[in-house]
């Protein structure tokens, strides 16, 4: 059973994402929106925009992304990508969503990879909100939750053969 081991905050420099929007006439789930970014490299041609400094200034930023929307219904749009500097060129075919620089509520998510590990966002956004760090919402009452696929937390199994999957939202 996965469990959430730790909650706190980071900042996060001002960052644009770059990455594809979920299209249900193009995939029939995230998972195999996720299955075509590998087998197409489209994570390569955004790596290749990134500068060699790009994870000193921001850390946990090479990461990959699944970057949600939600608002007071739920989780309701989802796209697959990275976070780059502001500058950075977009491939074409992909999308640019700007984000200014932010206080982000982070929490390790730790369990099996081979399902428990997903689908804890909204728990996570609970236990953010009992700590105070509730997500920050937009005039129209929307905000941003995203799980993180950091190296090497979710890409080496421990000795129980568990991983740690982040999910993240802009707090404040």
């Amino acid at each position: 059973m996965a469990e959430i081991i730790r909650t706190f905050t980071q900042s996060q420099p001002a960052a644009c994402f770059i990455g594809k929007a979920f299209s249900s006439k193009l995939w029939k789930t995230p998972p195999e929106m996720w299955g075509t970014f590998f087998a197409n490299g489209w994570f390569t041609l955004i790596e290749e925009k990134l500068p060699a400094d790009w994870e000193r200034v921001f850390p946990d930023g090479s990461a990959y992304i699944g970057l949600e929307r939600g608002d007071d219904r739920g989780l309701n749009a989802y796209w697959v990508g990275m976070f780059a500097p502001n500058d950075a060129e977009v491939p074409e075919g992909f999308e640019k969503l700007i984000f200014p620089a932010a206080e982000i509520a982070v929490a390790y998510v730790y369990g099996r990879e081979d399902g428990d590990i997903y689908g804890n966002e909204e728990k996570c956004l609970a236990h953010f909100a009992q700590d105070g760090l509730a997500p920050k919402k937009d005039a129209e009452g929307r905000f941003w939750v995203w799980e993180r696929y950091a190296c090497p937390r979710f890409t080496e199994p421990d000795e129980k053969g568990n991983v740690i999957l982040d999910i993240c939202c802009i707090t404040g």
